[in-house]
């Protein structure tokens, strides 16, 4: 059901990239694999069981997903206006 979000992700790191701010990149690169699945696959279990595995995977890129588009319109913002 995220594969929309798969998308979003490479878009917005190589946006952050293109414009020579690394560390939104990185950390946008970061946030699904290391800030957010492990610990979620961790925590999850203990409340839906075996079943807490499973649903991580699609939690984590929703997160992902939302703080991408977060730190983009973000930056957008402070854009000046052409």
């Amino acid at each position: 059901m995220m594969i929309f979000a798969f998308g979003v992700q490479p878009l917005s790191v190589n946006y952050f990239t293109s414009i020579g701010k690394a560390r939104p990149a990185l950390i946008i690169t970061l946030s699904r694999q290391g800030f957010l699945l492990v610990p979620l696959i961790i925590i999850l279990p203990l409340f839906f069981g075996i079943d807490g595995v499973l649903y991580a995977g699609p939690i984590a890129d929703i997160l992902a997903y939302m703080l991408s588009l977060f730190m983009v319109f973000r930056d957008f913002k402070k854009m000046p206006a052409i």
